[in-house]
Order: structure tokens, then C-alpha cells, then sequence
């Protein structure tokens, strides 16, 4: 995980690396061969996988515009109560 500021923005940037030459115009996060591209590196599984619980997630809620403001209201609030952090030990990023 790469973590940086941009234009006041936190960002953590994750990375995986597929043993593929180019990547297709149509990438599937949800297909399993992907995973199988990157099984020789374990934290690159792990960064594969918060992408897709994160679609995943996106896809089984009934309002995504609802639960992306209800999502930022409880971010906000655990931040401000310094209870978001998983380099602290705390749920944060996917687990909210």
C-alpha cells in the first residue's frame, strides 16, 4: 500500500501484478482466473480483494447513492472519534 496526499485528498493506492503481457479492454474483477494471474503473490491477491468485495458490495445493496452517503457519515464519525485506522488496529477502508 502506497499512502499519499493529493490536493488535500488522502489516498492508499494499492497494487497487484498480473503475469498477463496487456491487460484486456475488459477487465473482470470477479473472475477467478484473475486471481489465479496473481497466486504467486499473496499481497497481491490481497489488494485484488478489496476491489472486488468493494464491487461486490456496490452491487448487492438496494441504494447505492443511500449507502454511499450512510458510508461516509460513519467514515466521518470514526474518524473524528480516531477509531479509523487498520495500520491502529481498527476497522477501516472495506470493513465499514
Amino acid at each position: 500500500v502506497i499512502n499519499f496526499e493529493l490536493h488535500g485528498i488522502a489516498v492508499d493506492l494499492v497494487f497487484a501484478r498480473l503475469a498477463v503481457p496487456t491487460l484486456p479492454q475488459e477487465l473482470n474483477l470477479f473472475s477467478d482466473a484473475l486471481l489465479e494471474k496473481v497466486a504467486a503473490d499473496p499481497k497481491g491477491v490481497t489488494s485484488l480483494n478489496g476491489c472486488r468485495v468493494t464491487d461486490r458490495i456496490l452491487t448487492l445493496v438496494p441504494n447505492e447513492a443511500n449507502f454511499r452517503t450512510t458510508l461516509r457519515a460513519v467514515k466521518l464519525w470514526a474518524k473524528r472519534r480516531h477509531i479509523y485506522s487498520n495500520m491502529l488496529g481498527y476497522l477501516g477502508g472495506i470493513n465499514w
